[in-house]
């Protein structure tokens, strides 16, 4: 008979090993398709990110087009309007050159004339002494007739100082006015050497500009490409991880169905075994442990127990916010349901609050504290007599499964009902 019950309870404690592993692995799937969706939202905010950086290469090269385009154009103007500059000087130039020469070529000319004039007027004076001297008698009309002549030769010398003056007033306008031209033509050759200089600074800076440009537009390019190809990348990827996620959703949907078929096998199982066991071995609580191993008698049979029979629940569903003691809403559900089970048993019970290793030991400690007090005053509220139910926090000293990976460690944050021995 100690046989049979030894391997009852050897068949009791492995089915039960292995309705946890079939509850841990469907929670694993759950993570996993967490994981691919949040890497999913993530390609999404690189691909936005992408598309942004390429919109603002392209506006920032469109505006350094615009810019150079106008300054080349200016300076295109510029050069324009000084060589039409230059154009209007050199003519004025040659019409003052010609005027000039015109106006030398007419005060020679005068000139001439008047030296010509006084040299007729001096051979006629001497003539006129040398024919005096031979005749007295034509002297009357000679001397008329010089001083006809010195008359004339005075009014020409007159007139010819007169033109000589007029020529030599004419000659300074046309000098000063040469002078002049020769100046505006300097002023207009370093006006046009500071244009080219000018000009040449702002091809200068448009060729360099403009490489700048051609850079930036290459490394836009260059960019766009990379974009696209991480985009498209993302693109791929996002494309297998959807195909990922639905194949795991499909094994995780095909998981639950035969987990429940073998959860379902496994509790009748279960009960068969208790059953088996109770027909082995006296058990006066009908919690499926013999008495001779029961160190809590009265458990309700409804309530499930561990090989002592105690009972030792995980509160499955009860959450809390991210590192604080403030339940979730949905963990209310689950807590309104134990509360219904717990008004109706006498013995006490502790409720263990568990952590992952994420933090150091002293918060684990606190925080798993505060947790089972905050579910310990949501009980008592429900109406279960507060002096039935004491908290503990364990921190992260009893973890179920890895802590080195996420689904390890959303195993080992958890509550825990465990009625203490009396």
């Amino acid at each position: 008979m100690e046989e049979a019950r030894t391997q009852a309870r050897n068949e009791i404690e492995g089915l039960a090993s292995a309705l946890k592993q079939e509850r841990a692995a469907g929670h694993v799937s759950q993570s996993r398709i967490g994981a691919l969706e949040a890497k999913q939202a993530a390609m999404t905010d690189q691909e936005a990110a992408a598309r942004k950086a390429m919109e603002e290469a392209k506006a920032q090269a469109e505006g350094e087009i615009a810019r150079l385009g106008s300054a080349l154009e200016q300076a295109q103007a510029t050069e324009q309007n000084a060589q039409t500059q230059i154009a209007a000087l050199e003519a004025e130039l040659a019409a003052l050159t010609e005027q000039t020469m015109t106006h030398r070529q007419g005060l020679e000319e005068t000139q001439t004339q008047a030296e010509t004039e006084i040299a007729r007027l001096e051979a006629a004076l001497k003539q006129a002494q040398t024919t005096e001297q031979g005749s007295k008698d034509p002297i009357g009309a000679l001397e008329a007739e010089l001083a006809a002549l010195t008359k004339q030769a005075a009014a020409d010398r007159q007139g010819m100082e007169k033109a000589q003056m007029q020529s030599e007033t004419e000659i300074a306008r046309l000098g000063a006015a040469l002078e002049q031209a020769q100046a505006a033509e300097q002023s207009l050759q370093d006006r046009i050497g500071a244009l080219e200089t000018e000009l040449a600074a702002l091809t200068e800076k448009a060729a360099a500009d403009r490489q700048g440009m051609e850079e930036a537009q290459a490394q836009s390019e260059a960019e766009i490409a990379r974009l696209s190809t991480a985009l498209e990348q993302a693109q791929a990827t996002e494309q297998d991880s959807q195909e990922l996620i639905g194949t795991l959703k499909n094994d995780l949907a095909q998981l639950k169905t035969d987990s429940s078929s073998q959860i379902e096998r496994m509790t009748l199982e279960l009960a068969a075994m208790k059953q088996k066991l109770q027909g082995l071995e006296g058990d006066r609580d009908n919690d499926g442990v013999a008495d001779a191993h029961d160190r809590c008698q009265g458990t309700p049979a409804n309530l499930a127990t561990d090989a002592s029979g105690c009972v030792s629940i995980e509160l499955r569903g009860v959450e809390f916010a991210s590192g604080s003691d403030h339940l979730r809403p949905t963990s209310k559900a689950v807590l309104n349901n134990m509360a219904s089970l717990l008004t109706k048993v006498s013995f006490p019970v502790e409720i263990q609050g568990h952590t992952d290793s994420s933090g150091t030991p002293e918060i684990n400690q606190q925080l798993s504290q505060s947790r089972a007090e905050a579910v310990l005053s949501y009980l008592v509220e429900q109406g279960v007599p507060a002096e039935t139910l004491s908290a503990k926090g364990y921190g992260d000293t009893r973890p179920i499964a890895d802590n080195e990976t996420p689904a390890g460690r959303s195993l080992n944050r958890r509550v825990e009902l465990t009625r203490q021995r009396q």
